[in-house]
């Protein structure tokens, strides 16, 4: 039996919702991933997707949608979390990624 939702205290995941990070320090680094499995009763499995650039602000920043279903890396398992304003997931430790609509655009910066 395959599992297409788990129901959390501050939101739902399914399979194919969208989670999005930002992180860094001289620069914003905004990446998207695609829940492709979810197993048991608080794990996914995740796969970085393509980003879009839907705005540009300068040479070096702008805004990025997800291209969903357009994968760029192996998968990863990890657990969803519920304690933060919405379901949330630690891709490493300094990297955390929350859910997100698919249609709303993100902030990213580049340096160099």
């Amino acid at each position: 039996m395959t599992i297409q939702s788990l129901q959390f205290r501050n939101g739902a995941v399914s399979l194919g919702s969208i989670f999005v990070s930002s992180w860094g320090y001289e620069q914003t680094n905004t990446y998207f991933y695609q829940v492709t499995a979810l197993r048991g009763k608080k794990t996914a499995v995740l796969r970085r997707i393509a980003a879009q650039q839907v705005k540009a602000d300068s040479s070096m920043s702008g805004e990025l949608k997800p291209v969903p279903d357009d994968f760029k890396g192996e998968p990863i398992t990890r657990r969803i979390r519920d304690e933060y304003e919405s379901p949330s997931v630690f891709i490493e430790s300094f990297e955390r990624a929350i859910i997100t609509d698919p249609s709303e655009s993100h902030f990213y910066s580049s340096w160099g």
